[in-house]
């Protein structure tokens, strides 16, 4: 199961705040799919912090008015903004990593959006260049809504992570791809899969606190399986080689709806 926002005031939140996971170097990663588009006003997805202003990170801001994904981070003087180059599509089932490394502002984020990567002048454009030093956060993180009236998210988030590190291109296209950040744990600060009705943190922080959403499916997503053994007598009926498969990022169990 995935979570629904209705786009007037359901939310998902981490009170704890990000503490000190607050880095310059980071990889974001989630899913979602936009119920509601054109609209004529920006649908923020993820962020920190409980309204626009200093401090706060805004991550996979989807814009309704033009259709299109967006990702900005707060600079001291003029914040940073990218824009997925491809029109944005009512229903379909998208899945977005970023991964970015603010300690200079001559750096950009790449995003990885279902099994593509995409850079700076190779799908994506950047909005406004970013000026300053990286503004940090350590506020709550919230999903599906923003103070700003009119700017909830309308549709379906799942399978939220943060890595307190940029992590490499295989990693990021698969997990756009459909593999569970939970084969990619190194670094990991938080994953909210949002299956089934839980709202856990899978490593180990807080748990999301709700505002009203709902509880719909969730899109087909690869975890990570459970070792098994065969039986040696099946081996051996079955002229096989004894073999015990472990938990691995080769092998995994698929959930969720189709």
């Amino acid at each position: 199961m995935a979570r629904h926002f209705d786009g007037a005031g359901d939310n998902l939140r981490n009170l704890d705040g990000f503490g000190g996971i607050d880095v310059d170097a980071f990889t974001i990663a989630f899913g979602f799919v936009p119920a509601e588009i054109g609209g004529g006003s920006s649908q923020n997805m993820l962020q920190t912090a409980a309204a626009f202003g200093s401090g706060q990170l805004r991550s996979g801001i989807f814009t309704s008015s033009a259709d299109v994904l967006s990702f900005v981070t707060n600079f001291s003087s003029t914040n940073g903004s990218w824009t997925w180059d491809t029109t944005v599509v009512q229903d379909q089932v998208y899945r977005m990593v970023v991964t970015y490394d603010r300690s200079s502002v001559a750096n950009n984020p790449e995003f990885f959006i279902d099994g593509v990567k995409y850079t700076v002048g190779g799908g994506i454009t950047e909005s406004a260049t970013p000026v300053g030093t990286a503004a940090s956060s350590t506020d709550s993180l919230t999903l599906g809504e923003t103070v700003v009236a009119g700017q909830d998210f309308e549709g379906d988030l799942f399978d939220v992570a943060f890595w307190s590190t940029t992590l490499g291109d295989n990693a990021c296209l698969a997990i756009s791809s459909g593999f569970s950040p939970s084969f990619y744990r190194t670094n990991g600060q938080f994953y909210y899969p949002l299956i089934s009705s839980s709202l856990v943190d899978k490593w180990g922080r807080v748990a999301l606190t709700a505002t009203n959403t709902t509880v719909v499916a969730h899109p087909r997503t690869i975890y990570p399986g459970h070792a098994i053994s065969i039986p040696a007598a099946a081996v051996v009926a079955g002229g096989l080689t004894p073999r015990s498969y472990p938990r691995g990022a080769n092998r995994g169990i698929m959930r969720g709806a189709a």
